[in-house]
């Protein structure tokens, strides 16, 4: 058997994931749009797409700029896939995949898990009923209001960075049945970091465990939940869910026998140093990105040394990563070195993958906290989703 093929690009994942379709005549933009989640995707790329159908060897090239598209970082927008009408005449449905390329057809990444394209609701619905025998998704459920929490907005911030992710980030005023306490998700948001820490929200606040208030980040997730009487807000402890043994991840552990002697601090239990320096001498500048956009409250204890993944004393490791860079792991993050890069230091999109991990095969989709969402109010009454988490 042949090895497998590393590329410097991954495409991890696509939105809408099947059984959900891409449409071509839709009144809404976010039912066209294709996107597409990159890791390694240099700011400064060029992109040039090669489209296939699914099970066929009948391609299409086309550059990032012809279907309307535009880049966020390791995202990948896509608002108009009509070409594929004139590859494909014949369909009105089909499962395609795509890949980036070199102006020359050399594949920059894998290709991406399978989409779907359709002319209309219609044509879609095949898919959409199919789902119903496969497990996969269904269309979006009733909303089912908490019976523990109602709140009141008293400030918000709305963003629509992207179709998808058109999300409120709010400080709530919040009542149970005995209490009234203070949630306020966007003051811990600009606090620490903002969007450099913690990306764009993916939720609405929401009650995902009985008790406790949730909002999902690109970049991780925070709770606001009673601890020893006192309601606060804090990061979720993310890696835990990816290498720390929660929930069914394998438990990777610490690296003990993979310590820095750089300049740095030494934080937490584990006997981890956050520095400016990596373990081989490079300037990172994790330190001072560390320092900036939170600190501990926002990363937690860092449970590795700044290194590369492949050296050959590391233990932790992210299945599937693109290989070649600096990292350094957290409870609640993991710091990338990108040299070149105009921001070298950036942060893997834990909070996606956590999300796709406790919701697999896209169970989070028919929850309406996942979905686009518009505005609150200041002083509007809002009252969170209660959802079951699989």
């Amino acid at each position: 058997m042949a090895p497998e093929t590393t590329y410097a690009m991954n495409i991890t994942s696509v939105n809408p994931s099947p059984p959900n379709c891409i449409l071509s005549v839709a009144r809404d933009r976010f039912d066209t749009s294709l996107e597409l989640f990159v890791d390694g995707l240099p700011e400064d790329h060029d992109v040039l797409l090669e489209f296939r159908k699914v099970g066929s060897m009948k391609q299409h090239w086309i550059s990032l700029a012809g279907t309307g598209g535009y880049r966020n970082e390791s995202l990948i927008t896509m608002p108009n896939l009509h070409f594929w009408k004139h590859t494909w005449p014949d369909y009105e449905r089909l499962t395609m995949s795509v890949r980036l390329i070199t102006p020359d057809g050399d594949p920059l990444s894998n290709w991406s898990p399978a989409f779907v394209v359709a002319d209309d609701v219609t044509s879609c619905g095949a898919a959409i009923l199919a789902s119903s025998a496969s497990g996969l998704p269904r269309p979006p459920a009733a909303r089912m209001a908490s019976a523990n929490f109602s709140t009141r907005v008293k400030r918000n911030s709305f963003f629509v960075p992207a179709v998808h992710l058109a999300h409120n980030i709010p400080d709530l005023q919040v009542t149970t049945a005995d209490q009234e306490f203070a949630c306020d998700f966007l003051a811990h948001y600009q606090s620490t970091g903002g969007v450099t820490r913690w990306g764009h929200a993916t939720s609405e606040v929401m009650e995902e465990r009985p008790g406790v208030l949730t909002q999902y980040y690109q970049r991780g997730v925070v709770d606001c939940q009673q601890r020893h009487d006192v309601w606060r807000i804090e990061r979720r402890l993310v890696w835990d869910y990816i290498g720390g043994g929660l929930r069914g991840a394998p438990d990777l552990g610490v690296e003990p026998d993979l310590l820095s002697e750089q300049p740095g601090a030494v934080l937490g239990p584990f006997g981890h140093r956050v520095s400016n320096v990596a373990v081989d001498g490079t300037d990172i500048g994790f330190l001072d990105f560390f320092e900036a956009h939170g600190g501990v409250a926002a990363f937690g204890y860092p449970k590795t040394d700044a290194r590369y993944d492949h050296h050959p004393q590391a233990v932790l490791n992210i299945p599937g990563a693109a290989s070649g860079f600096i990292r350094q792991y957290f409870q609640a993050a993991v710091l990338e070195y990108h040299p070149g890069s105009q921001q070298p230091v950036k942060l893997r999109l834990l909070g996606d993958a956590v999300r796709d991990r406790l919701y697999p095969a896209g169970a989070y989709v028919p929850y309406s906290s996942f979905g686009p969402t518009p505005p609150l109010d200041t002083g509007e009454a809002y009252v969170p989703e209660s959802i079951t988490r699989p």
